[in-house]
């Protein structure tokens, strides 16, 4: 067995994004990670293409997904929406670090239909991610999003607590 350590960097900061076509699997495996990255890398490279940071990944108009991170759209009232499952959306690790706090400082998660009025009214559209931490999301597909800044801090402050905590951490070489 190899272990190889690497350093946790967030980028924390205003990405552009686009939107391109969501995967499709079978109603079993849709909303889950299940191991076939290629689509997901597909789309990050055509991101980049494109001259974005991420693409969010679209089915039946609404977003259910992103390339590597999962969206969240803070709506007009400040609640924090996050694609369902059965829309497709993927049970996020990052999501669950920062529910709690979110919900305590008042803002409710809850989960539905992203579509693209919720999108549009929304204040704020940010990214989360074990890759990339927190970023507002300033564009899609050239369209400028909700100037916000709210939820952006709320889950980078969160964030930084939780990797701060000794107690996240376990340290694999003690297993071996």
């Amino acid at each position: 067995m190899v272990i190889e350590a690497r350093t946790i960097s967030f980028r924390n900061e205003e990405i552009d994004a686009i939107t391109l076509p969501a995967p499709r699997w079978s109603s079993k495996v849709n909303g889950t990670k299940h191991g076939d990255w290629k689509p997901y890398r597909e789309a990050h490279e055509s991101a980049e293409k494109r001259g974005a940071d991420l693409a969010f990944l679209i089915h039946d108009y609404a977003i259910v997904d992103g390339d590597r991170a999962m969206p969240v759209v803070l709506d007009d009232d400040g609640t924090a929406w996050v694609a369902a499952e059965e829309e497709g959306g993927v049970t996020s690790i990052t999501l669950n670090i920062l529910r709690e706090g979110l919900e305590a400082a008042g803002i409710p998660v809850h989960f539905g239909r992203l579509n693209e009025r919720l999108v549009a009214r929304a204040a704020e559209v940010i990214a989360i991610g074990s890759g990339i931490g927190a970023c507002r999301v300033l564009s899609l597909d050239d369209e400028m999003l909700g100037e916000g800044v709210t939820l952006t801090k709320r889950c980078q402050a969160l964030l930084d607590m939780h990797y701060q905590d000794e107690a996240t951490w376990f340290d694999v070489r003690s297993a071996l």
